[in-house]
């Protein structure tokens, strides 16, 4: 078994959701009860209807941007069940988006697979970073979860709100335990990207970020993404040379006066914005600029 914590992708809900993912060496399968516990507390649920797509890297993917396909690298995996199959899709495939898996805390799709035998293949021509998971291109290690995204091989599990932050843990009868820490992937918004930062003639600093939306992770020409959260807020944090500040906005800008920025000191600084939930934040969009 597997516990699952990613955004929401497949649409399932707008509570805190996990998927449970559950696979086996035999042949056959038969949907199993779960004991889900964290906090003290337990629930009860069953494995999917349909076995699982299930497996671990026996390599380490390495780091790759998340806006072109990635040519170059390429990550060998392991299925629990050696007679289950991965299959190539062309490029077309992957903008209707085939191939769609989980590896570690990425999010990414194959187009090139290669049989190497005893349930073992190379995955290559990948899409890396889906669904606003770029921050986990470079965070790879080999033994990590690989799942194929598949419907009705994974069950979601509903958990309450205040359960982020807990380690929940799986346990069934003949199976061995997983446990993860909850983070809530699917409450959080993505973070902003194209972030620019412009020094303006009378010294002050004016920042610009898109947002991006857990509700509409696709690029749509002509359409705002939709904002999916109840107000739309944002926490920009500056750090300098010689101090750091912290301010909120309500709009994709920020501008910050020129006595103020002065005060962070001359040379190499960062920006970190963030844009905040209703339940969690997204995590940070990273700027280096040079004040001077």
């Amino acid at each position: 078994m597997a516990l699952i914590d990613i955004p929401n992708v497949l649409g399932l809900s707008n509570e805190p959701t996990m998927l449970l993912a559950a696979s086996a060496s035999t042949g056959g399968w038969k949907s199993r009860a779960v004991t889900i516990s964290f906090a003290g507390q337990e629930l009860s649920a069953r494995t999917a209807s349909s076995k699982s797509v299930l497996g671990a890297a026996l390599t380490s993917l390495a780091a790759a941007d998340a806006d072109l396909i990635d040519a170059q690298n390429n990550v060998e995996i392991q299925l629990i069940d050696a007679d289950q199959w991965l299959v190539s899709c062309d490029d077309d495939g992957l903008a209707a988006g085939e191939n769609f898996a989980v590896l570690g805390g990425e999010l990414f799709q194959f187009g090139e697979v290669t049989p190497l035998g005893d349930g073992k293949f190379r995955l290559a021509r990948l899409l890396r970073g889906r669904g606003a998971t770029e921050w986990a291109c470079g965070l790879h290690a080999a033994g990590e979860t690989f799942c194929l995204l598949r419907a009705g091989t994974l069950q979601p599990l509903v958990l309450p709100n205040w359960s982020l932050g807990a380690t929940v843990n799986a346990t069934s009868i003949g199976v061995p335990a997983t446990s993860i820490r909850f983070l809530g992937e699917a409450l959080r918004p993505p973070s902003p990207v194209k972030l620019m930062a412009e020094r303006q003639g009378n010294g002050d600093l004016v920042i610009r970020w898109t947002r991006r939306s857990r509700q509409g992770f696709a690029w749509v020409d002509g359409i705002d993404a939709p904002l999916g959260e109840t107000r739309e807020q944002y926490r920009v944090a500056i750090a300098g040379s010689s101090g750091s500040l912290e301010l909120d906005a309500e709009q994709p800008l920020a501008t910050v006066a020129s006595g103020t920025i002065d005060g962070l000191g001359m040379g190499p600084a960062t920006i970190d914005v963030r844009q905040i939930g209703d339940l969690a934040a997204s995590r940070p969009a990273i700027f280096a600029i040079t004040l001077s």
